[in-house]
């Protein structure tokens, strides 16, 4: 089981097995009460509401991560280029006087 699969779902209490998703790809995955729903985002910012560690853990390996994740990396793109704006308005702004 990988690391980032315990990091957003958590342990697997009911010894869930990952492999009997990938042997059916008619798998319903079924509500877990016990388990905290978590808000997963794949790379193009599509979001899944998961109900159970095996579909966490089904979306983790595909890719899908936390919102937190999404938010960092988003953060660390437009800060550059936030910066970069502003310097580039403000050159443009001396340069004309």
């Amino acid at each position: 089981m990988s690391e980032q699969i315990t990091t957003f779902c958590g342990k697997n209490i009911k010894n869930e097995n990952l492999e009997v998703i990938t042997d059916n790809p008619n798998f319903n995955f079924e509500v877990d009460p016990s388990f905290e729903k978590v808000l997963l985002y794949d790379i193009e910012g599509n979001s899944v509401m998961v109900n159970s560690w095996i579909e966490c853990a089904h979306y983790v390996n595909g890719g899908w991560v936390y919102e937190q994740q999404q938010a960092a990396n988003l953060q660390a793109i437009a800060l550059p280029i936030v910066i970069l704006l502003s310097l580039y308005f403000i050159w443009k702004k001396i340069s004309k006087k």
